[in-house]
């Protein structure tokens, strides 16, 4: 959902409509036509660039489509820079930089970076330094290892937008700061900076809060404060609805949603889960999942199985992440049935899946924990321990106080097994 919120970056506004237009055309062949009838001038480059654009828009475990991305960004930087135009040297250093992070190549890419802010602090222009940084500090590859830097960049950011006044940008920096603090499990932190941005944005008049409230509601919901986080999240609705901004609609929804499931009120959270499906951009997931794990709750185990093999046979998915929480969907079927040994593989692949990300989040956490409450409910204590420790011990901000607790709990369980 933040990344909707990515604004006044020369990057994005480039890059969405170019996006669009290149999965209209469903492959890049069409481009590639188009390219070769091209002469070398700055229609060529927007064509190279487009490409780029394309092969970016895949999945994130396809290598191939990101050679492809860097290689036409460099082609168009090197026509850019013969033609001497420096809007196009401009647009595809913002495009290397881009697809050098997204190859996690975090070095590579903020040199990219640095050369169009140069320009910028060369020509004294404050303004565009800031919505430049606030596009490095968006597109840079997030993990534990950037995060400080990712901060900094956000801070200057912040600074340069308070001496030129932009009140409203200056607090999108500091949303973002608090999001990278949730994200670093500094949730005190987090928490005032996104209250502080929601006195300021309230200051000047500012409608649009449901980023911020959703922000806390995710925060609240971590901490296992779950009142707050109904009163954040319903907050959050109201600001949606009342600004017509109904963008990440789906997203809000989720949110919602999932406060109800950690409060145990399951109809109203498969209700908002599926008003969240019904608003999705493309395949989502991740909604499916939960709605598939509500009906099981509810006692609709056949509706839940039927959902979740329609999704498969309908829109099989293609990213990992998107395979894992299949896999993760589909165990929790079987294991409803009492189809046990069906249930352990595709929970295995869920966590294969889940091995093969770049990088862990909450849902490395998840999948830990699923894995290790089937081993202790099926009584396989000893294959359950290394996961649940796994779950236990993962990043502090990355698991709700009530999964730590359920954790500790299947833990007592295995060590009573053991003797």
């Amino acid at each position: 959902m933040a990344k909707l919120q990515s604004f006044f970056s020369a990057l994005l506004f480039f890059l969405l409509p170019v996006m669009v237009q290149a999965q209209t055309l469903g492959s890049p062949d069409k481009l590639k036509v188009l390219l070769y009838k091209t002469p070398a001038d700055s229609s060529r480059v927007k064509l190279l660039l487009e490409l780029c654009s394309y092969y970016l828009a895949r999945p994130e475990d396809f290598k191939p489509a990101l050679d492809s991305a860097l290689y036409y960004s460099q082609q168009a930087m090197a026509l850019s820079e013969a033609l001497n135009d420096e809007k196009w040297i401009e647009e595809s250093s913002w495009m290397i930089s881009y697809s050098h992070f997204e190859r996690r190549e975090v070095v590579q890419g903020r040199e990219a970076f640095m050369q169009v802010l140069q320009k910028y602090r060369d020509n004294g222009d404050k303004a565009s330094e800031g919505k430049a940084l606030m596009t490095m500090a968006y597109h840079m590859f997030w993990s534990n290892s950037t995060y400080d830097e990712i901060i900094s960049y956000f801070e200057q950011a912040r600074a340069l937008f308070g001496q030129v006044g932009d009140t409203i940008q200056a607090t999108d920096a500091l949303r973002k700061i608090a999001e990278i603090h949730k994200l670093q499990g500094k949730l005190d932190e987090s928490e005032e900076e996104a209250l502080e941005a929601i006195g300021q944005y309230k200051a000047i008049g500012f409608r649009n809060l449901h980023y911020t409230y959703n922000l806390l509601a995710e925060i609240s919901t971590i901490k296992g404060n779950l009142n707050n986080a109904l009163y954040y999240g319903l907050e959050m609705i109201q600001s949606m609805e009342e600004t017509c901004d109904s963008i990440a609609a789906h997203t809000f929804y989720y949110r919602l949603a999932m406060i109800y499931r950690e409060l145990g009120q399951t109809e109203k959270s498969v209700e908002f889960f599926k008003k969240s499906y019904s608003r999705r951009v493309g395949e989502n997931y991740a909604v499916a999942c939960a709605i598939a794990k509500g009906l099981l709750k509810l006692g609709r185990s056949q509706e839940a199985m039927s959902f979740v093999q329609n999704i498969l046979t309908t829109e099989p998915p293609v990213k990992i992440y998107d395979k894992s929480l299949l896999a993760y969907a589909l165990g929790d079927c079987y294991y409803a049935f009492q189809q046990y040994d069906q249930a352990e593989r595709s929970y295995l692949e869920m966590v294969e899946q889940e091995s093969l990300l770049k990088y862990q989040n909450s849902y490395t956490s998840i999948v830990n924990f699923i894995m290790g409450q089937f081993y202790v409910k099926t009584h396989h204590y000893k294959k359950a321990e290394p996961y649940l420790k796994k779950a236990l011990f993962s990043p502090k901000g990355t698991s709700t106080i009530h999964q730590l607790e359920e954790t500790n709990l299947l833990l007592f369980k295995v060590d009573s097994a053991a003797g």
